[in-house]
């Protein structure tokens, strides 16, 4: 496996990068939209796997997360205003970047966590340059968003954008551990697995409490994803794998994650397909039976790989009457 480091300008400063590259032949790119509070180098055991079996694992820091982040003050933060727009602009440059790299090879999107919010507005702007996407570890629609983004903006208005709040910590996971036993550590509900927990508490780039004004950006992803509006938008003969842990709290335990595919069938999803892995927590790509995730995963991009003309990428668009809907999201009253 090769590794690449470098990073790319764009509209709103730089962006770390990495790819992990076979030694072989290159059957496909995978580009991973990262969760809140990791980073891209988090993927190095999934790149490692995915590069034996001939696919390029590559991605960005997010604004404000890992090497992207020009200090640790702006750890937590996306930008003063516009910080969700910039997000998924940093993520369409790093697919151009791909594709550049690769011509003709077949460009997969999977998003985890805050990353699928991010790949699900990506999903309703850019999904021509794509073969499919994993949407993985996602929320569903009842989250509190809209008082979410006003108490942010409460706290925003006497403390400042860059002020780090337990209080919204705490109000964002609420609830996380119920699962996870008596004396549970604080992130246990990230994986069974005690080693990754024990990693990301000591990691400089995960342990951090995010930014007020990186909450409100957090809350409005959701809040815009969760409409009727986002899932017209999405190109209903793109294949989608819909994927989280039967124990993961952020996807309401399962029923947030079906209620997202409900809404993407609603809307005329043709190749969706969606699991849960049982037992499985939040990183279900850093869960103790990881290897079987990763089995899944593979054969259904096999199946996705195999049913592609050559030459022929992109997706059927969606709902004709949403095709305008990245352009506004951002606008739509909580």
């Amino acid at each position: 496996m090769k590794l690449i480091k470098d990073r790319f300008d764009y509209c709103a400063g730089s962006l770390a990068y990495r790819i992990y590259e076979p030694e072989g032949e290159i059957r496909a790119i995978l580009q991973v939209s990262h969760g809140m509070c990791e980073y891209i180098g988090r993927y190095e055991g999934y790149a490692e796997y995915l590069t034996s079996h001939g696919i390029v694992l590559a991605g960005n820091d997010h604004p404000g997360h890992g090497e992207s982040a020009a200090s640790a003050e702006d750890l937590g933060y996306f930008a003063k205003t516009g910080g969700v727009e910039l997000a998924v602009e940093g993520l369409r440059v790093m697919s151009e970047i791909l594709i550049e790299r690769y011509p003709g090879k077949p460009l997969i999107l999977l998003g985890h966590s805050m990353g699928s919010f991010l790949c699900r507005l990506y999903l309703s702007a850019y999904a021509e340059n794509l073969a499919g996407a994993i949407i993985m570890g996602t929320g569903g629609p009842d989250a509190p968003t809209g008082a979410g983004i006003a108490l942010a903006n409460l706290i925003a208005l006497f403390k400042g954008g860059r002020h780090r709040s337990k209080l919204l910590r705490s109000i964002q996971q609420a609830g996380y551990l119920k699962r996870c036993g008596k004396g549970a550590d604080r992130c246990a509900w990230l994986t069974r697995d005690s080693s990754v927990v024990e990693k990301y508490n000591n990691d400089k780039y995960c342990n951090y409490i995010f930014t007020v004004s990186g909450y409100r950006d957090l809350f409005s992803m959701l809040a815009s994803v969760s409409t009727e509006e986002w899932a017209a938008s999405v190109p209903t003969d793109l294949p989608i794998l819909l994927i989280s842990g039967e124990d993961d709290p952020v996807g309401g335990y399962g029923k947030g994650v079906l209620k997202v595919a409900g809404a993407l069938t609603h809307k005329g999803a043709r190749r969706l397909t969606t699991v849960l892995i049982p037992g499985a927590r939040h990183e279900v790509l850093n869960e103790t039976d990881r290897e079987e995730t990763y089995a899944v995963i593979d054969k259904w991009l096999t199946e996705v790989l195999e049913e592609l003309p050559d030459g022929d990428l992109p997706a059927d668009s969606g709902d004709e009457n949403a095709s305008g809907f990245f352009e506004t999201f951002s606008e739509i009253e909580i």
